[in-house]
Protein backbone atom coordinates (compact mmCIF):
# COMPACT_ATOMS: atom_id res chain seq x y z
CA UNK A 1 0.00 0.00 0.00
CA UNK A 2 1.30 3.71 -0.88
CA UNK A 3 1.52 5.94 1.76
CA UNK A 4 1.11 9.72 1.63
CA UNK A 5 4.76 10.30 2.05
CA UNK A 6 5.08 8.31 -1.22
CA UNK A 7 2.47 9.99 -2.65
CA UNK A 8 4.18 13.11 -1.89
CA UNK A 9 7.55 11.96 -3.42
CA UNK A 10 6.31 10.99 -6.52
CA UNK A 11 4.97 13.53 -7.05
CA UNK A 12 7.58 16.18 -6.79
CA UNK A 13 9.73 13.78 -9.03
CA UNK A 14 6.75 14.21 -11.76
CA UNK A 15 6.93 17.63 -11.29
CA UNK A 16 10.55 18.01 -10.90
CA UNK A 17 10.91 16.44 -14.54
CA UNK A 18 8.03 17.86 -16.35
CA UNK A 19 9.83 21.48 -15.46
CA UNK A 20 13.43 19.46 -16.58
CA UNK A 21 11.74 18.47 -19.81
CA UNK A 22 10.42 22.00 -20.21
CA UNK A 23 13.45 23.58 -19.25
CA UNK A 24 14.06 24.36 -23.22
CA UNK A 25 10.94 26.41 -23.70
CA UNK A 26 11.07 28.47 -20.28
CA UNK A 27 14.27 29.45 -21.23
CA UNK A 28 13.13 30.64 -24.74
CA UNK A 29 10.49 32.26 -23.26
CA UNK A 30 12.43 34.05 -20.22
CA UNK A 31 15.08 35.27 -22.95
CA UNK A 32 12.56 36.52 -25.20
CA UNK A 33 13.76 34.62 -27.98
CA UNK A 34 12.32 35.35 -31.83
CA UNK A 35 11.18 31.85 -32.28
CA UNK A 36 9.89 30.95 -28.79
CA UNK A 37 6.55 29.92 -30.37
CA UNK A 38 8.18 27.55 -31.96
CA UNK A 39 11.00 26.09 -29.62
CA UNK A 40 8.22 25.38 -27.52
CA UNK A 41 6.07 23.61 -29.36
CA UNK A 42 8.73 21.60 -30.85
CA UNK A 43 10.13 20.64 -27.18
CA UNK A 44 6.13 19.89 -26.43
CA UNK A 45 6.01 17.09 -29.10
CA UNK A 46 9.81 16.27 -30.04
CA UNK A 47 12.06 16.54 -27.05
CA UNK A 48 10.97 13.45 -25.57
CA UNK A 49 14.70 12.57 -27.96
CA UNK A 50 17.13 13.73 -26.02
CA UNK A 51 18.80 14.67 -29.36
CA UNK A 52 15.94 17.25 -30.33
CA UNK A 53 15.64 18.10 -26.32
CA UNK A 54 19.60 19.39 -26.51
CA UNK A 55 19.08 21.30 -30.18
CA UNK A 56 15.71 23.00 -28.36
CA UNK A 57 18.22 23.98 -25.83
CA UNK A 58 20.63 25.55 -27.59
CA UNK A 59 17.62 27.13 -29.88
CA UNK A 60 16.82 28.64 -26.93
CA UNK A 61 20.08 30.31 -25.84
CA UNK A 62 21.14 31.28 -29.47
CA UNK A 63 20.45 34.59 -30.41
CA UNK A 64 20.69 37.91 -27.99
CA UNK A 65 19.59 37.81 -24.52
CA UNK A 66 16.36 39.93 -25.47
CA UNK A 67 14.91 39.77 -21.33
CA UNK A 68 16.87 42.81 -20.54
CA UNK A 69 15.75 46.31 -22.36
CA UNK A 70 18.14 47.70 -24.04
CA UNK A 71 19.07 51.61 -22.34
CA UNK A 72 18.69 54.42 -24.99
CA UNK A 73 20.99 56.92 -24.82
CA UNK A 74 20.36 60.92 -24.90
CA UNK A 75 21.05 62.56 -28.20
CA UNK A 76 24.74 64.34 -28.29
CA UNK A 77 23.16 67.38 -29.27
CA UNK A 78 20.81 67.74 -26.63
CA UNK A 79 23.89 66.81 -23.67
CA UNK A 80 26.04 69.80 -26.08
CA UNK A 81 22.58 72.17 -25.70
CA UNK A 82 22.25 71.64 -21.84
CA UNK A 83 26.12 72.24 -21.35
CA UNK A 84 26.02 75.34 -23.77
CA UNK A 85 22.86 76.52 -21.47
CA UNK A 86 24.62 76.08 -18.24
CA UNK A 87 27.55 78.38 -19.27
CA UNK A 88 25.43 80.70 -20.35
CA UNK A 89 23.72 80.49 -16.88
CA UNK A 90 27.12 80.69 -15.08
CA UNK A 91 27.89 83.77 -17.15
CA UNK A 92 24.85 85.98 -16.69
CA UNK A 93 25.02 84.92 -12.79
CA UNK A 94 28.49 86.69 -13.13
CA UNK A 95 30.25 83.92 -12.17
CA UNK A 96 32.31 83.42 -15.38
CA UNK A 97 33.56 86.02 -17.67
CA UNK A 98 32.52 86.40 -21.07
CA UNK A 99 36.22 85.11 -22.58
CA UNK A 100 35.51 82.02 -20.28
CA UNK A 101 32.26 81.93 -21.86
CA UNK A 102 33.35 81.60 -24.97
CA UNK A 103 36.20 79.51 -24.18
CA UNK A 104 33.83 76.76 -22.87
CA UNK A 105 31.92 76.77 -25.72
CA UNK A 106 34.70 76.57 -28.01
CA UNK A 107 35.86 73.33 -25.92
CA UNK A 108 31.70 71.92 -26.24
CA UNK A 109 31.33 72.79 -29.97
CA UNK A 110 35.45 70.92 -30.56
CA UNK A 111 33.95 67.72 -29.23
Amino acid sequence: MIDIADTIAISAMLIAALLLYLFPGFVSYFRRHEASMVIILVNIFLGWTLIVWLLCLVWAYSGPDNSQPVKKSKPIQNNLSDEITKLSELKQKGLITEDEFQQGKEKLLAK
